[in-house]
């Protein structure tokens, strides 16, 4: 099944979520298919405790480390304490957020649940 973004992206919806259990290392929400590109079209974070920072970046699932605060974010969000983020097609979509190995996460606060969603193409 193929669906047609406002983007002008035709390809395959995909979404994935992951609960941040540790704020010292990131989670790969997904891992992209190989040879396609996965763009962002919605994100949800939701925190429990206090306020957070989450960011994505894109990067192959067994490298993660690598990116933690020394690399560039993606997209780098503020969830208050006990608030709910969503990001949708709308903001998204003007950034074009295409990442080819992996969305990995990371969270400066612990229990950070969080989704993502777009088209594998």
């Amino acid at each position: 099944m193929s669906y047609q973004y406002t983007t002008g992206i035709q390809g395959i919806p995909h979404g994935r979520c992951a609960l941040l259990v540790n704020n010292a290392s990131g989670f790969t929400v997904y891992q992209v298919t190989s040879g396609r590109r996965f763009r962002l079209t919605s994100f949800i974070a939701t925190n429990k405790s206090g306020d957070a920072v989450v960011d994505l970046y894109d990067a192959a699932s067994g490298a993660a480390q690598a990116f933690g605060e020394s690399g560039r974010p993606m997209l780098s969000v503020i969830v208050p304490a006990a608030k709910t983020v969503a990001l949708d097609e709308r903001v998204l979509g003007t950034m074009e957020l295409d990442f080819i190995s992996a969305v990995v996460a990371f969270t400066t606060v612990s229990g950070v649940w969080v989704r993502v969603g777009g088209v594998e193409f």
